[in-house]
């Protein structure tokens, strides 16, 4: 069904961000209650799945993006793309939320393959893994590998490991192991160990008095030492809370929506491995304009709808743009010389900012803009490409500008003051009929402020022809 579907979007020119939309909304939809309500299938057909619909993605082409970086948000310069082993993973996760407050006749099956649901999620990575070992249902096998992959995963701040369990934690030594006499005293959470007025750690005495128990030296001392070398001297008493609730009971049952929380978490671990990838891309972009913002697709979604626009950016700050010094080396173009200018070698830097001819372009905006509509764009090369901090008009003009350099790449022609107030009035017309279709002419105006009179600006203003 979903090749078949394939194979009639392929038909329609869509940019990667539309087809990004297909997976998510019609693709992946067909199998959504699969994925929740079975075992997870062998993972040779997990493979087979992504690589047909990245390959979807990519218009049947090779990667351009890392996959690793092409799902993660827009915050983090990704575009959005479904991880399917992680989709898959919070889908099970969930499950613990349901076990936890369902109390329909099913939970009991549950009861037969698994401890409690709250003990599961106090527990640390290896003693869950020594209850997935034992399990005899493969559903609840693959729910508690997800769990552990979250374990493994989230990066718990210090006051939620304050919050978490001495016995059987990753945030002690005790992974496997539990002192009963201690537990059945009441020694059981990290936070029992701290004083909570001073947050200092408690003395040896004090904790034998506290819990009436009785521990040698070296027994206080390896318990001291195997808490997180951070928390060993003090901690914040706003940490030392009562009752004490451990933070993934808290994550999974306060969480409205704990699988999104879960599938967030799995993506931002995927982010250390296109570190090195991401670390070469901004040191390009120090090189050129100074600085690398990350995150600029953000401030262009709240510029524009248009996703041949956003598009258009993803691939100029993530240097995927094919200029003529990419097609010599690639072998398609037999020159490296600049489109406009014929005279440098054709980089993004060069294409889209310091080209004589893309000067002079850009120059004729601003001053026309300040001179018809008393608007004021104030740029460097780093807001041109990164569009950091600057209103959304000028985002969307700044990024106009970038498309009007293209197109006229591709068209052979210089890039032209008046092919740019076309493409103005343009996005003006469809703001201004989106927003009268949804009663906001207000945010209409607010955003486009006297450039808004663009709309009723002649073809051809005095200066431009």
């Amino acid at each position: 069904m979903i090749q078949h579907d394939i194979a009639q979007w392929k038909r329609r020119q869509l940019t990667p961000i539309g087809r990004i939309c297909i997976v998510k909304a019609l693709l992946l939809s067909k199998l959504v209650h699969l994925f929740i309500a079975l075992p997870n299938a062998p993972p040779k057909y997990i493979d087979q799945l992504n690589t047909m619909l990245f390959e979807f993605v990519w218009g049947n082409k090779r990667d351009k993006v890392k996959r690793t970086k092409l799902v993660q948000s827009y915050a983090n310069d990704g575009m959005g793309m479904v991880n399917i082993v992680a989709f898959i993973d919070s889908m099970k996760i969930a499950w613990l939320k349901r076990l936890a407050n369902s109390k329909a006749d099913w939970t009991a099956l549950a009861d037969l393959y698994l401890p409690c649901p709250f003990r599961l999620l106090t527990y640390g990575s290896e003693k869950l893994k020594t209850i997935r070992d034992k399990a005899t249902n493969p559903f609840y096998a693959d729910m508690l590998s997800a769990l552990i992959r979250f374990n493994r995963e989230y990066k718990p701040s210090d006051g939620e490991i304050m919050s978490e369990p001495i016995w059987f934690s990753n945030h002690t030594k005790f992974t496997k192991t539990i002192v009963r006499e201690w537990d059945n005293r009441g020694l059981r959470f990290i936070s029992d160990l701290f004083d909570p007025t001073s947050g200092n750690i408690i003395s040896k005495e004090q904790l034998e008095n506290k819990f009436q128990i009785r521990m040698t030296f070296l027994c206080y001392t390896s318990l001291i030492r195997s808490l997180p070398c951070n928390l060993r001297v003090r901690t914040d008493t706003a940490f030392l809370v009562n009752p004490n609730i451990p933070y993934k009971i808290s994550i999974v049952l306060n969480k409205s929506k704990v699988q999104k929380q879960a599938y967030n978490t799995f993506i931002s671990a995927l982010a250390r491995n296109h570190a090195n990838s991401d670390e070469r891309v901004r040191n390009k972009w120090t090189a050129e304009v100074g600085n690398y913002v990350k995150g600029s697709s953000i401030e262009l979604k709240n510029a524009t709808t248009s996703s041949y626009l956003f598009y258009l950016h993803y691939r100029i700050i993530t240097r995927i743009y094919a200029t003529n010094k990419f097609l010599v080396a690639a072998n398609i173009t037999q020159s490296d010389n600049c489109s406009f200018c014929k005279r440098s070698v054709e980089t993004i830097f060069h294409l889209f900012w310091s080209c004589p001819k893309v000067e002079k372009f850009i120059k004729d905006i601003i001053t026309y803009l300040r001179t018809n509509f008393g608007l004021t764009v104030t740029i460097g090369a780093g807001k041109w490409f990164f569009l950091n901090d600057m209103p959304r008009i000028d985002a969307l003009i700044i990024t106009l500008s970038k498309y009007i350099i293209h197109k006229a790449r591709l068209k052979e022609v210089q890039p032209s003051l008046a092919a740019m107030i076309n493409a103005l009035k343009m996005e003006a017309e469809k703001e201004y009929f989106n927003a009268q279709t949804n009663n906001s002419i207000a945010k209409f105006e607010n955003k486009w402020g006297e450039l808004k009179k663009i709309r009723s600006a002649v073809d051809d203003p005095q200066g431009v022809g």
